[in-house]
């Protein structure tokens, strides 16, 4: 908040061009999410985590404007697991990285009430790393991923802004790196172990004006 309030100015949201914001929330993964490298079976166990967001964005003309994302998500969970009648505990910490080109629009609605609309097709980063009756294992996967954002903003002062973000976001891949033990493979997913993205995401917005 304090950097943001240093670069106040007379400026708004009509003669800008740039836009820089940072959003903080929670991410909720819903559907046919799969977020555990040790199959299908577990993926109810990851439900909620941490959601953070940089946006840049450009305006183009009156309404369109263009811009990247930068996405970081991450979930934590503790599960029991079962394998040849053998019960072990999971810990498995796992962290989304997403960066996409953005493309869409802002409206005025009010004096002080503005509307932004974006969509945007890029790269998605999934890593894991867990223990399991203790031997760590870390597997990890770059594949395509989109998003679709919705942002609600109201104007404070200068020019700065502050409102509500929710975005959509998906991608999937149907294999993994995996290091175990010092071995390196790739793990073959079929299509009901496949790691699978579908996350909602609500974060509160701080938005400058440059």
């Amino acid at each position: 908040m304090l950097l943001c309030t240093a670069f106040a100015t007379a400026q708004t949201y009509d003669d800008s061009k740039l836009s820089v914001a940072v959003d903080f929330g929670t991410g909720t993964f819903f559907g046919r999410s799969n977020l555990s490298s040790f199959g299908v079976d577990y993926r109810g166990e990851y439900k909620n985590g941490f959601n953070g967001n940089i946006k840049v964005n450009y305006l183009m003309d009156k309404e369109v404007q263009m811009g990247v994302k930068f996405n970081f998500s991450s979930v934590c969970e503790n599960y029991n697991r079962i394998v040849a009648e053998q019960n072990g505990q999971v810990t498995d910490d796992v962290n989304l990285l997403y960066i996409a080109p953005q493309v869409g629009y802002r409206r005025k609605l009010t004096e002080k009430w503005y509307f932004d609309c974006m969509v945007g097709l890029g790269y998605m980063h999934y890593q894991s790393q867990s223990l399991y009756n203790g031997t760590e294992r870390e597997c990890s996967k770059g594949f395509l991923g989109s998003n679709a954002d919705l942002g609600l903003t109201r104007h404070l002062f200068g020019n700065l802004y502050m409102g509500a973000n929710v975005s959509l976001t998906g991608g999937q891949t149907s294999s993994l790196e995996e290091k175990a033990e010092g071995k390196k493979e790739t793990i073959k997913l079929d299509k009901w172990n496949r790691i699978r993205i579908l996350k909602a995401d609500v974060a509160l917005s701080i938005k400058v004006l440059l």
